[in-house]
């Protein structure tokens, strides 16, 4: 009887020290577990656990930076003020009119204006004053026909053959309107400001901010915009309904 009583105080005393060591290990292994699923939540963090919440912070991701906006120039435009122009253009109306007038535009301008939506009055002045209406003109640049287009600039416009200008006077006219039209795109519907650059370039009237400064080129704009105005004023007093 007290061999049976001896081995069930043995038998007690193990299962208590494997309970022991049972319950050291599940409490090494508790905290680790706990750190991997904490509920961060505010749900999950009371005030009184600290350790929680000082954890809980510690895996909080990083505010994201904030972008800043960046102010960028906007690129300045080409100035179009003309000192004098309003003065110079009323010349150059009177002296067109002293001369006899500006021609009407024939059908094939008109035609080709409204293709281009460009004023046949404009292009009309622009061929008087480039070629006075010859065909076959040729400058001493080498411009070709009756709106002086140059080979180069010809091609540009999709002439295969510039010297193909000479003596066709509707392909002139298109590659004429053509290069207009394109530089109506950069420079807008300021009509000297366009006719300076088919004049002395795009460039040239960039660098100036304005019709270039050259004896030619204030010559050629005063010229085309008398006729321009003289050919819209005729024709605004021929219209039906004008006053007498």
């Amino acid at each position: 009887m007290s061999d049976n009583i001896d081995t069930t105080k043995d038998v007690g005393r193990a299962r208590r020290r494997r309970t022991a060591i049972a319950a050291t290990i599940l409490a090494g292994i508790a905290p680790a577990a706990a750190a991997q699923s904490v509920d961060c939540g505010a749900a999950g963090i009371g005030a009184r656990f600290s350790e929680a919440t000082r954890m809980c912070a510690a895996v909080t991701p990083a505010a994201a930076p904030v972008a800043t906006a960046v102010a960028v120039a906007e690129p300045a435009n080409v100035s179009v003020s003309m000192p004098g122009y309003r003065r110079r253009l009323a010349a150059a109306v009177g002296q067109v009119r002293r001369r006899g007038g500006s021609s009407a535009p024939d059908a094939l301008v008109v035609a080709i204006g409204r293709q281009y939506r460009i004023d046949p009055h404009l292009l009309s002045a622009m061929v008087a004053t480039e070629s006075a209406g010859n065909p076959n003109a040729v400058s001493r640049k080498g411009a070709l026909g009756v709106m002086q287009v140059m080979p180069g600039t010809a091609r540009s416009m999709g002439v295969r053959d510039p010297s193909a200008l000479l003596g066709n006077r509707p392909l002139a006219l298109a590659t004429g309107a053509r290069y207009l039209k394109h530089l109506q795109g950069r420079f807008g519907n300021n009509v000297p400001l366009v006719v300076a650059a088919y004049n002395a370039g795009p460039g040239a009237v960039q660098k100036y901010r304005g019709v270039p400064r050259y004896r030619e080129t204030q010559g050629y704009v005063r010229d085309v915009m008398g006729r321009y105005a003289a050919g819209r004023g005729a024709a605004a007093g021929a219209a039906p309904g004008a006053a007498q």
